[in-house]
């Protein structure tokens, strides 16, 4: 000890005669320093940014590398759902001609819906795979249900493969129509992917980790200041990329000018130092000892005082960390528990000092959990750096998620002498980040599957319109803009709106803005390309601490003004007819009816509709004549019946038609019920039975014409049955026009319509007569002087005719029902011209039925015509054309004859919308079209678009050698349509159209698919081939080049 006091006290006598040399020293070499340093700094960042250069680059080639391969494998995807599946030959051919020309697979299958390997390219080495089931391999199958499920390309994390080594799989679900139709799974091996696309150098090593794991290294690691780190994150993939320069690169590197500054500036501060200290020598002095003796009491009593206070830290730390819902742990390097926090033993139930002495292996923990928590700290031991790990473990309160940070615990020599671990219970936000990414998977999945345009704006202070902060892709559907163009510019949406619509749009969105309203709005559009369309815009307002938002959707509802508009003529004339009618579906539930058949039923349309019919007719009609009757109509039959039934006031005799409505795939939704109220007329056909055999034959007349929807049937049958009934020369019907003239259309002689010939054919005189008097009855409607009153119309009855007006409802004379006798020795009964009066006012009834029903007609022809055809082309669309192919299979089937199919696709259309835009494309796909439309002369000949630029042309009674003469007749045509094709190969000037043919005589053996399958293949072999050419299924002598 007092050898240590004397070697002391020397150094502060030393320092005290040479401290002004030393300080002189010091400054001098830290310049020295600062400037060695900036240069050694400037050289570091050098080396940085070298090696930081070469880890992007590796970082960039995995990305496009990995999305290359991704986006090949999507495509044989996409040719497997737009085939409606495949044939096992043709796939294997397709992937190992692309095999052929790509590196990095250990292999490519198909796995079956039910996670079982069933395809394979190459087998070859991969036998083991065959028939393998994935579903008892657990990252596996946790791979293939969520790319089924979220129906999204996956990219699985690293597995041991069946054929050795680490690799992963990149996992694309099949969807055909809705179908999950399995997998194609691309199988990759890691050193044989990686070593294929890195660059390899001597002078760097690379090692790449999945989610913390290695699984590539193309040398020794060796740990370098210079070290850098890149992530990769594409399809779920989350690779991290280390690289390290070697210390042959770095001494290579190293520029001398630093040392050579740092030894010079050493040598010239050492002389300057000495020199001072040489000259301070002679000023030495001796210090005092008691003031050291002093000093040494001082420091001995302020380290008793740091004692005090570093035992009352450490018993204040024991208690917080017996305390800490964290859990603590502290172990020793050869990883054996040296402390746990109690908490621990609670949610283990295993004692304290089970846990100390004892590693992990040795207490009841899963093999995983340990090899992980071991491989962690062997890091931390390696490199000193803190290690975060994730783990699940069992506890009292069940499974739970851990995130452990592991850090070293170094003493003041800078040795690491023990580890700690301390763990934290993140379940809760384990739960919410897996419910986070399930909502906003959903919310994609919403967004991309909703046909209407999604958006969310937020009040713009500077205008009266708002900020778009969110619009879909649909935008382009509705408004034929890009969702950038409308974030970009509102007005270029705005501008779009119809001039009448824009001030209820401005007036409506600004009231949903200030009174924090929702918005709701209907209007017209006018695209860029000239469509009006109707649109639906709703909104629904949300307070957010950025400010307040609305949310809503955008609906194309063209086709939904369309039908509103037609369902309102047709209830006007509905609720106007004469006629009963009511809408009914099929289970018995009112759906429409009109004031006639509420009155006949004597309760109010609101009761009715939305009623059953047994509320509304009584329980007995329904069980006994309705039900029976209306389940006909149901089975597809139109079912007429007349019968007394029981309403308010007295009993009533009805005649009701039940006319099925059906729907496209033959299936009956809704009855139309005609009802008229027969009483007076079954009242007098009872008089009539019992009076004459006359008025039989008029009953037989009467109930033909409601037999019949047709109206000149009706009248044909009725100018015939009258003539033979009254027993005259001739019976007519004239129709007044809207200048009252009038015309002819129905008569009981097979004569000519015109008026002259026909009357003059009879009797001259006769014709000039009744000539005046039909124009005498028009003028007389015409000024309004003449009604249905039955007293002015005795003056125009006569001898030898009889004039009978054909009144509508609101009075409105149709024309005029004439019966001519050539004699005028008639004595026309009473009874009879009652009966020619009644037989007039249903023949008005039956003219308006049957205008009603023509009218039905056509709103039925139009709606299936919006059914059954492309809103763009105007020609057939895919639905219609798989009606037609099934309806042409059956009937080639019995005739056996054969069906011919041309598939058609045009070359490079992508490019040229590329280059033209979508409505340039959108006219290229008509003018197509209607090329390939103008190619078809036989009426059963079909073309129909079968989706994007491909077309289909069905062909009956076709052979093979008919089908090519069609196709070159199509080539030719579009040939002639002169078009840019737009940024292709050169040998391409026009627009031109690749097609595959293909022919077969049906067969119960065979499907209308295989058919299709069988062109579309021979189309897939055109396009490789070259484009602008035809192959023909199973013919390739046939085929153009």
């Amino acid at each position: 000890m007092s050898h240590l006091h004397r070697w002391l006290q020397s150094i502060k006598r030393r320092f005290k005669y040479c401290w002004l040399a030393l300080f002189i020293g010091a400054i001098a070499t830290l310049a020295v320093l600062l400037i060695w340093h900036k240069l050694y700094i400037r050289e570091q960042r050098h080396f940085a940014q070298l090696v930081q250069q070469q880890a992007n680059s590796i970082q960039s080639i995995l990305n496009r590398e990995l999305s290359s391969h991704i986006v090949s494998l999507n495509r044989i995807a996409k040719r497997w759902e737009l085939s409606n599946g495949t044939s096992r030959e043709f796939w294997e051919a397709d992937v190992s001609n692309y095999l052929d020309d790509t590196h990095g697979y250990q292999a490519i299958l198909w796995v079956d819906p039910s996670f079982i390997v069933r395809w394979i390219v190459p087998l070859e080495g991969n036998e083991q795979v065959q028939d393998m089931d994935w579903t008892q391999e657990p990252r596996r199958r946790i791979s293939l249900r969520v790319a089924r499920d979220l129906n999204q390309i996956i990219l699985s994390k690293h597995i041991s493969l069946v054929q050795g080594g680490e690799g992963f799989l990149v996992i694309i679900p099949l969807f055909v129509n809705e179908r999950h139709d399995g997998f194609i799974v691309g199988v990759f091996e890691f050193t044989s992917f990686f070593d294929g696309i890195l660059p390899i150098s001597p002078l760097y090593t690379i090692q790449i980790y999945d989610r913390g794991d290695l699984v590539y290294s193309n040398g020794d690691f060796s740990e370098s200041p210079f070290q850098k780190t890149s992530i990769v994150r594409a399809y779920g993939a989350d690779w991290t990329v280390q690289i390290s320069p070697q210390p042959a690169w770095i001494e290579e590197e190293k520029s001398p000018l630093p040392t050579l500054v740092l030894s010079a500036g050493l040598i010239i501060v050492g002389t300057m130092a000495l020199t001072v200290y040489l000259g301070q020598y002679a000023w030495r002095y001796a210090g005092k000892t008691q003031k050291i003796n002093q000093q040494l009491q001082n420091e001995i009593i302020h380290r008793q005082q740091i004692e005090a206070i570093l035992l009352d830290s450490q018993r204040q730390y024991q208690t917080l960390i017996e305390n800490s819902p964290d859990i603590i742990q502290r172990f020793d390097t050869s990883f054996k528990h040296i402390y746990v926090s109690p908490i621990l033993s609670q949610l283990t139930e295993i004692p304290l000092q089970t846990w100390i002495g004892k590693t992990c292996r040795d207490l009841p923990f899963s093999a995983a959990m340990a090899e992980n928590w071991e491989a962690a700290a062997n890091r931390l031991l390696t490199t000193g750096e803190k290690q975060i790990i994730e783990f699940e473990a069992e506890t009292v309160n069940g499974w739970r998620y851990f995130e452990m940070a592991i850090v070293p615990e170094i003493n003041q020599g800078k040795n690491l002498t023990s580890i700690l671990c301390i763990s934290r219970d993140v379940t809760d936000r384990k739960q919410a980040e897996t419910s986070l990414k399930l909502s906003q998977a959903k919310f994609e999945a919403l967004v991309t599957n909703m046909p209407g345009m999604v958006y969310s704006y937020c009040p713009n202070n500077s205008q009266n319109l708002p900020d778009f902060k969110f619009v879909s892709h649909h935008c382009f559907d509705i408004f034929e803009l890009e969702a950038n163009t409308i974030l970009a510019d509102i007005n270029s949406l705005i501008n779009l709106i119809h001039p009448d619509d824009l001030p209820s749009l401005r007036e409506s969105m600004q009231q949903s803005l200030q009174e924090f309203l929702p918005w709701y709005w209907q209007g017209r559009v006018i695209t860029n390309s000239g469509k009006m369309k109707w649109v639906e815009c709703n909104a629904q307002p949300q307070s957010t601490p950025e400010g307040n938002i609305w949310h809503g959707i955008v609906f194309d509802i063209t086709a939904r003004k369309k039908y509103e508009e037609n369902l309102r003529r047709f209830q006007g004339i509905v609720a106007t007819t004469a006629e009963a009618i009511a809408l009914i579906n099929r289970d018995y539930i009112y759906q429409i009816v009109n004031q006639t058949y509420a009155n006949l039923t004597g309760k109010s349309e609101d009761f009715i509709i939305g009623n059953i019919i047994e509320n509304v007719l009584g329980k007995q009609i329904f069980n006994e004549i309705v039900k029976p009757l209306f389940d006909r109509c149901l089975a597809g039959e139109i079912v007429r019946y007349e019968a007394w039934l029981s309403f308010p006031g007295e009993p009533r005799f009805i005649g009701a038609t039940y006319s099925p409505i059906l729907q496209p795939d033959g299936t009956v939704n809704e009855v139309i019920v005609t009802v008229r109220d027969l009483t007076s007329l079954k009242q007098a056909e009872i008089a009539i039975q019992q009076q004459s055999e006359r008025q039989d034959i008029l009953s037989k007349v009467t109930n033909r014409i409601r037999r019949s929807l047709h109206v000149q049937d009706i009248l044909n049958t009725t100018v015939v049955e009258v003539s033979k009934f009254l027993g005259n020369d001739i019976v007519l019907v004239c129709k007044f026009q809207l200048n009252w003239s009038y015309e002819i259309i129905a008569h009981s002689r097979e004569l000519s319509r015109d008026s002259d010939l026909l009357f003059c054919a009879i009797d001259p005189v006769m014709t000039i007569k009744i000539d005046q008097i039909i124009l005498e009855i028009a003028q007389s409607c015409r000024t309004g002087k003449i009604n249905a009153s039955v007293e002015r119309w005795q003056k125009f009855q006569g001898p030898t005719h009889l004039i009978f007006p054909i009144w509508l409802e609101a009075e409105q004379l149709w024309g005029l029902l004439i019966a001519y006798f050539s004699s005028e020795d008639n004595n026309y009964k009473p009874a009879e011209i009652d009966m020619l009066k009644q037989l007039t006012e249903q023949l008005a009834i039956a003219i308006q039925q049957g205008e009603l029903y023509h009218q039905l007609q056509i709103a039925h022809e139009e709606l299936e015509k919006v059914y059954n055809l492309d809103s763009l082309t105007g020609i057939a669309n895919r639905r219609h054309f798989d009606h037609i192919l099934q309806q042409e299979w059956l009937q080639l089937q019995r005739e056996k004859q054969p069906l011919s199919i041309i598939m058609c696709d045009i070359d490079y259309f992508k490019c040229y919308n590329d280059t033209y835009g979508h409505i340039a494309g959108d006219k290229c796909l008509q003018r197509v079209a209607n090329a390939i439309k103008n190619s078809l002369k036989r009426p059963r000949d079909l073309v129909a678009r079968y989706g994007g630029e491909e077309f289909v042309i069905l062909l009956p009674n076709t052979p093979i050698e008919g089908g090519l003469e069609i196709s070159q007749q199509i080539q030719e045509a579009v040939f002639k349509l002169n078009m840019q094709p737009g940024a292709i190969p050169a040998n391409f000037q026009r627009v031109t159209v690749s097609m595959g043919i293909a022919s077969k005589i049906p067969s119960h053996k065979q499907s209308p698919t295989q058919l299709l399958f069988d062109a579309d293949r021979a189309l897939y072999q055109a396009k490789n081939n070259g484009r602008n050419q035809y192959v023909i299924a199973n013919y390739p002598e046939h085929n153009s080049h």
